[in-house]
């Protein structure tokens, strides 16, 4: 049996393979593709007409598609075939290491290109279709790979057994029409997202905490910890806007842009407060466009959220655990950080004991004008959220002490909330309440909190 037999046995389209030559782009491939459906011409046709590629070059892209599809390869054993994807799966995974939104199908085809080379050379002229393949076997999500392309707007998938829900933006829920077919593909896609992470699900490690390469955080858990197989994947879909362009998504921001774009450039510390999903992120990026233009900029996270293209001298740190390699923790990054003098600080979200405290011990040797955000219920949670997570670590010391070193750094605290429908769906995000924090406590110990805006 033929290579290209044991495969799909389809021919690569001759789009992808004018793509892969670096001939076309993807707009132009989607432009073309759109006046093919509307004319009924065939896509090289196209493609001369609309002048993106000489005859030269479309000839040289269907000979290479003809010697795909005539299959003149040569024999792969089944068991040779399992070897070449294993040194595949493994060179990928090394050469993707931590890398920000790394493609694994950029990596493949060269990755495919020197195993075939290697171990197989009279295959090189099937490297497009072994890529393929590999990617399909190794790396594809299934069900889930359509709504983690760079152009989709899905910000959250939820997986219960074999069925997948997704939201899109301003809460709008659906339900994938084809989702899994069988918990054994589950399984399957489980184990490739685990490894893509370095780490494994297995009865002793019945769930896991993992990054996509998009940057996406997925949370997996299987059988014994739940009674199905689930996963929580949050999509970090990197939004651009200023606070004149959120008004519209997010209720009582209006008559407040003034204040907010007046307390950054004044450089006070805020704190962003509200549930999963509720705008914290996208409000904070959109606060960080008012930063002055010439202020160094240290942004500190353990998934990548927070996108400064916009302003020139800004360093991005990441923690890292994953096992068998040293961890980088939160008091690395900012120790680390702390060596480009910046004067603001961005911890994107408060999640563990650690990094409240060194941010709070951080901010009180004077770093003003810096941001973050926590999971609470109100602005008065968030700061006893903070108190809560440094009591944790820092056992011994006395509430009011704690109390005090945050009063000193917290100047605001935002609190954001979403507002759902009578079944449950999200009909829109609101700031419920702004508070000013006062330096010093109130003589009964709480802290002194000045009302700016309640809806």
């Amino acid at each position: 049996m033929g290579l290209l037999e044991r495969f799909s046995g389809r021919r690569p389209p001759l789009g992808e393979i004018l793509k892969r030559n670096g001939v076309l782009d993807d707009a132009q491939l989607a432009r073309a593709l759109e006046e093919q459906r509307r004319t009924g011409q065939k896509l090289g046709e196209v493609l001369l007409s609309l002048g993106y590629v000489t005859r030269d070059e479309l000839a040289r892209a269907l000979a290479e598609q003809e010697r795909f599809r005539s299959g003149d390869a040569g024999r792969l054993a089944p068991a040779e075939h399992e070897a070449l994807l294993k040194e595949v799966q493994v060179k990928v995974l090394a050469r993707m290491g931590s890398a920000r939104q790394q493609d694994v199908r950029q990596l493949l085809e060269p990755v495919c290109r020197d195993v075939l080379a290697a171990r197989r050379p009279d295959l090189l002229g099937a490297v497009w279709e072994f890529a393929e393949d590999a990617y399909n076997r190794l790396f594809s999500l299934g069900p889930l790979e359509k709504y983690l392309q760079p152009g989709s707007d899905v910000t959250n998938i939820i997986v219960f057994g074999t069925k997948v829900m997704i939201e899109r933006p301003g809460g709008i829920k659906e339900v994938d029409p084809e989702g899994f077919v069988s918990e054994e593909e589950v399984r399957r896609v489980f184990d490739r997202i685990a490894a893509r992470a370095g780490k494994e699900l297995s009865i002793a490690n019945p769930s896991l905490d993992a990054e996509l390469p998009d940057g996406s955080r997925v949370l997996l858990s299987v059988p014994p910890k739940g009674k199905k197989y689930y996963a929580a994947i949050r999509r970090h879909v990197r939004r651009s806007a200023r606070l004149e362009e959120l008004v519209a998504g997010l209720r009582g921001l209006d008559g407040l842009i003034p204040y907010f774009k007046k307390a950054v450039r004044e450089r006070k510390n805020f704190v962003i407060a509200g549930s999963t999903n509720s705008g914290k992120t996208t409000l904070m990026n959109a606060l960080l466009k008012e930063v002055q233009p010439l202020h160094t900029v240290a942004v500190l996270e353990d998934t990548w959220e927070i996108d400064l293209d916009e302003l020139p001298f800004v360093a991005y740190f990441k923690t890292r655990e994953v096992p068998g390699v040293p961890p980088i923790t939160w008091g690395d990054i900012l120790k680390d950080c702390l060596r480009f003098s910046p004067q603001r600080i961005v911890l994107t979200e408060v999640r563990t004991d650690e990094a409240a405290c060194e941010l709070i011990q951080t901010l009180n040797t004077g770093h003003e004008g810096s941001f973050t955000s926590i999971h609470a219920k109100s602005a008065l949670d968030a700061l006893l959220r903070l108190e809560t997570l440094i009591q944790k670590k820092e056992k011994n010391l006395p509430i009011d002490v704690i109390r005090r070193l945050i009063a000193r750094v917290v100047d605001v605290v935002v609190f954001v909330r979403l507002e759902e429908n009578e079944r449950g769906g999200v009909v829109g995000r609101r700031i419920d309440e702004v508070v000013e924090v006062g330096s010093d406590l109130l003589p009964d110990g709480m802290y002194d909190l000045r009302e700016v805006f309640r809806i």
